[in-house]
C-alpha cells in the first residue's frame, strides 16, 4: 500500500505520520520493519531500493517512510526513485508493506513521481486552516487533550497565533 501526505499545513501532516508510525510501532515493538529515509537530510534512493528488495528477518511487515523526495529531491533522485517502484511491479496492492510519501509544503503536481505516486496512491493534503475550520481543529485537539477551552479563548489564540500550528 502506498500513502502520500502534503500540503501546506506540515503540522498536521507530520502528526498523521507520526500517529502510522506509532500504530505500526505497537504491532511491530521492536521497530524492525520501520525505515524512514529523509532526502533533506541526505537520504539516498539506493537504500530505499535495499529496503524494498530485502526481506524482513524479524518482521514479515515493513512500513517505510519517504520524506522530502517530492519537494527537497533532485529530478534525478525522483527518476531513480520512480525506476525503484516500477521494478517493483504491484507495490501498491502489497499488503505486507506500507509506504509513505510525506512531502513538506507542495510538490509540484506535473512531475512524474508526484503522478505516479497520486495514480495508485492513496493520497491525504493538508492544507492550512481558517476560520470555522481551524476553531473545530482547536476545539478537537484541546478535548483529546483532556482540556476545555472557550471560544473567547480560541479567537484570542487564533488572533496571536494565526494558522501556525506549530
Amino acid at each position: 500500500m502506498i500513502l502520500f501526505l502534503y500540503g501546506n499545513d506540515d503540522f498536521r501532516s507530520s502528526e498523521k505520520l507520526a500517529e502510522i508510525k506509532n500504530e505500526f510501532l505497537e504491532k511491530d515493538s521492536l521497530g524492525a520493519g520501520l525505515a524512514v529515509f529523509d532526502f533533506e537530510e541526505g537520504a539516498k534512493e539506493s537504500d530505499v531500493a535495499d529496503v524494498l528488495s530485502s526481506g524482513g528477518l524479524f518482521s514479515s511487515k515493513k512500513l517505510i517512510i519517504v520524506k522530502n523526495i517530492l519537494v527537497d529531491g533532485k529530478t534525478d533522485e525522483q527518476t531513480n526513485i520512480l525506476e525503484i517502484l516500477d521494478k517493483k511491479g504491484s507495490i501498491g496492492n502489497d499488503e505486507d508493506l506500507v509506504l509513505v510519501f510525506w512531502a513538506k509544503g507542495m510538490p509540484r503536481k506535473n512531475g512524474k513521481l508526484f503522478k505516479f505516486i497520486s495514480s495508485i496512491g492513496k493520497s491525504e493534503i493538508f492544507e492550512k486552516l481558517s476560520g470555522v475550520a481551524l476553531e473545530k481543529w482547536i476545539f478537537g485537539k484541546v478535548e483529546k487533550m483532556g482540556g476545555k477551552i472557550s471560544a473567547k479563548a480560541v479567537g484570542k489564540l487564533i488572533a496571536y497565533a494565526g494558522d501556525d500550528l506549530f
